[in-house]
């Protein structure tokens, strides 16, 4: 069903008939977004007024809430069976797989292993060594291996013979490894059928969700895009949107690349045996280092993590609103090699931080005073990113003295200027709009969006994200970083996701104007979430103000202009 349909039809509903759509949509996910717009579309907002809105029908917002909040826990509860049946139709890696190194010697092999040399394929195993009986098999394995060792391995498929019977292909892979030489797998390639591969097979080798797994079976089945739509009654756009996380996933850049790769057993062994890059430093005092907890003067705790060089210079990096102290700009790595110490606190109700009673920017900022004085800080330089740059910017107003320099990037606009919401992208503004009218509802919808997790979340919020801010989750370490930054923004609920939806929906308390510290403004040219036409003339307003405004740059550009950032603030 298009939107108009969808938005014509539950507005011609009048009140029970509304009612009765939610407990419909609570049935069917994919839904919820055009339920969401057609509310929007038809309840009123007076951008002067703190009451709940309404429509043609007396319904108010309000009223909705309870309903919403059955119709989730009627969608849990079906995502639930659903995920349980889908763990009990899981089944062993289905393909024939052997792994040999540059001596030609096994060095795994699952069970389905014992059978992957027929007589006709010119190998044999004895024992844990592999023999090649045919001089052209010999020759084409031999040239492989050597071609898959050292730092630029050769990463194509390479094919050793041809079984007329099955019409398959034995195939090698090299599959790289941290040390030591690459190894190589052997399999065979199925260049007709996907073999006996399901879509649990795809869940459970990928992380691929339900709908991306049932688009995955389509796709290597032949079909195009508009046929799976149609097979599956979904929207064109949400299948493109499901193939771009496969891709990720996946590992592959393209339609062919994905169904060769799939269909070839060996090459889903790339996942598990690549090299595991990781942002973090895995040791037992970088791990303490990590998951710091003081007690403040009022009675609760405030968590927070240390990074990089220990006696460098200290820099605050204020997360944004999906994120936590486990979020890192750049690895620890290049921050030991900045002579940089990165303190990031968690805020009130995120990871190892209680929440406060009633949040606000002043009490955030007496937070970060205790903390500074708990490091013994006297003066520190800070970073904040989108709305962490709110924050950030709070500090500077509520703690002049202790904030050397600050960068703020990214950074929203006023959000209490009912206009300036208004240019904000519909999803964002829809968030500010509840969190002003209609708070319980917001606190419903909240726990529906991240309702499975951590995984499932940030691959629906990759979806939504410019082409350039996708490409930061291709990387693997950077993807492993963000789910662990989540998992602690989520440790408690999402209280603390709503108390800073609100903190920023209503009037900050402070002008930029009143900013006494020197500020680096940084924004990418291409930014849909903050463009800079909104916020240009709020940093205009900041007295001692440098600006930069980034080319071709998107609203994650502190991940790639780390670097720059810090020359810049720190020179």
């Amino acid at each position: 069903m298009s939107f108009d349909q969808f938005s014509a039809d539950t507005d011609s509903q009048g009140h029970w008939g509304l009612i009765d759509r939610i407990y419909e949509t609570g049935q069917s996910p994919k839904s919820w977004p055009l339920l969401l717009d057609s509310l929007f579309n038809s309840f009123s907002f007076d951008e002067n007024a703190d009451s709940a809105a309404s429509n043609g029908h007396g319904t108010s917002l309000q009223d909705l809430w309870p309903h919403f909040e059955r119709a989730l826990s009627l969608n849990t509860y079906i995502d639930d069976v659903t995920s349980n049946t889908a763990k009990m139709a899981h089944a062993d890696f289905p393909y024939p797989l052997v792994l040999i190194n540059d001596a030609l010697e096994i060095v795994y092999r699952n069970a389905e292993g014992v059978r992957l040399f027929p007589p006709q394929s010119g190998i044999e195993v004895n024992g844990q060594k592999v023999t090649i009986t045919n001089s052209d098999v010999a020759n084409r394995l031999s040239t492989f291996v050597r071609a898959s060792q050292g730092d630029k391995p050769d990463r194509s498929i390479s094919p050793l013979c041809h079984d007329e019977q099955s019409n398959n292909h034995l195939v090698a892979i090299s599959l790289p490894r941290e040390s030591s030489s690459n190894l190589v797998a052997l399999g065979w390639l199925d260049p007709v059928d996907q073999g006996r591969l399901t879509t649990g097979h795809f869940r459970q080798l990928y992380d691929l969700t339900d709908a991306e797994s049932r688009v995955l079976d389509l796709i290597l089945r032949g079909h195009e895009t508009d046929e799976v739509a149609c097979s599956l009654s979904i929207a064109s756009p949400t299948v493109r949107a499901h193939l771009k996380n496969i891709y990720r996933k996946t590992a592959t850049a393209g339609k062919n690349d994905l169904i060769q790769t799939i269909r070839c057993g060996p090459a889903l062994l790339r996942r598990f045996l690549a090299p595991r890059t990781e942002m973090y430093t895995d040791t037992a005092d970088a791990e303490d280092r990590r998951n710091q907890i003081m007690a403040l003067s009022d009675g609760r705790q405030l968590g927070f993590a240390e990074f990089g060089s220990r006696n460098g210079t200290p820099i605050l990096l204020v997360h944004n609103l999906i994120g936590s102290r486990l979020q890192l700009p750049t690895s620890e790595e290049n921050l030991v090699a900045q002579g940089l110490r990165l303190i990031v606190p968690d805020r009130p109700g995120v990871g190892l931080s209680d929440v406060q009673h009633r949040p606000s920017f002043r009490l955030w900022g007496n937070d970060i005073g205790e903390l500074a004085d708990h490091l013994c800080l006297d003066r520190f330089d800070m970073v904040g990113s989108s709305m962490g740059a709110i924050y950030g910017l709070a500090l500077v107003h509520n703690q002049p003295n202790r904030i050397r320099r600050f960068a703020m990037v990214s950074c929203l606009p006023e959000i209490a200027d009912g206009g300036m919401a208004r240019n904000l992208l519909p999803s964002t503004r829809r968030l500010f709009q509840l969190a002003r009218y209609a708070p319980a509802l917001l606190k419903t919808i909240l726990k529906f969006i991240v309702r499975k997790g951590p995984d499932a979340y940030l691959d629906e919020l990759v979806c939504d994200l410019p082409q350039l801010d996708q490409r930061l989750y291709e990387d693997p370490a950077f993807h492993r970083m963000m789910v662990r930054a989540i998992s602690e923004t989520l440790r408690q609920g999402t209280a603390a996701i709503f108390d800073d939806i609100r903190v920023m929906a209503n009037p900050w308390g402070f002008t930029p104007e009143s900013i006494r510290v020197p500020v680096h403004y940084w924004h990418g040219q291409d930014d849909t979430m903050a463009p800079h036409s909104m916020v240009r003339e709020f940093a205009d307003r900041i007295p001692d103000c440098t600006q930069h405004l980034v080319e071709k740059e998107s609203h994650w550009l502190l991940f790639r202009q780390w670097n720059a950032i810090v020359a810049e603030l720190l020179r």
